[in-house]
């Protein structure tokens, strides 16, 4: 693994060995190669560990307001903040060499865009549509990129619930589609549609793949798009 340079902490101390002081240096870094300023509520916060002068394989660790998993590759381990602050203490040979605290905050609220047919590029409100291009719709939310490289195995989402009408005027022209799915065929819908009517897309359930690889509901603010049809 490419040698990590941005530390959380680093703690310095001196430990007794057989009446020898050894100067040691307690290192906390990021497992990947970027900046952590904090640790992130209920996510796998995945951190590397190493002492100066002292085995890895030796050493041993105990969290306090986290829940700790340790990493296949010793002086890896993982912290699940439960509390508005994390405490890392790290042992070598069951001897306390450094404790971190670390501040907890909670994961930011994911993006969520609107696509129309094949394109790449999120809709523009602004702009109406021809009914020949709405045959789909797609419904995406996804994180902001430095969330993704910081924890990717919190910061994956998907949208799981969404309604779709027709509207003309005040009235709705057809029954809502509910869809579970981020792509929407509307190529039923499109067939009564006319010159002036508007699509009325509701976001109304966003979900989460945390680090333990369970989908949870993502706690937003209602999510509703118009498209108008030319």
């Amino acid at each position: 693994m490419k040698k990590l340079t941005l530390l959380f902490a680093i703690l310095s101390s001196f430990i007794f060995v057989k009446g020898v002081a050894y100067a040691q240096v307690v290192k906390i870094t990021s497992v990947r190669n970027i900046q952590l300023k904090a640790l992130y509520l209920n996510c796998g916060n995945e951190l590397s560990v190493s002492v100066s002068n002292y085995d890895t394989e030796k050493l041993s660790f105990k969290a306090e307001g986290a829940e700790l998993i340790l990493g296949s590759r010793k002086g890896n381990v993982t912290l699940v903040p439960n509390a508005a602050k994390a405490m890392l203490s790290i042992f070598y040979n069951d001897t306390l060499v450094g404790t971190e605290a670390f501040p907890v905050r909670l994961l930011p609220k994911p993006e969520v865009a609107l696509f129309v047919g094949n394109s790449t590029q999120p809709h523009d409100s602004k702009i109406a549509v021809s009914k020949a291009d709405l045959d789909k719709i797609r419904c995406t939310a996804f994180a902001d990129k430095s969330m993704t490289e910081a924890i990717p195995k919190d910061t994956q989402y998907r949208v799981s619930y969404a309604e779709v009408a027709l509207a003309r005027q005040k009235q709705m022209v057809t029954n809502v589609l509910k869809s579970t799915e981020e792509v929407i065929m509307l190529e039923d819908m499109m067939k009564l549609a006319e010159a002036g009517d508007r699509l009325i897309i509701e976001v109304k359930k966003v979900e989460r793949l945390n680090y333990r690889g369970e989908w949870e509901i993502v706690s937003l603010p209602a999510i509703i798009y118009a498209i108008a049809i030319k």
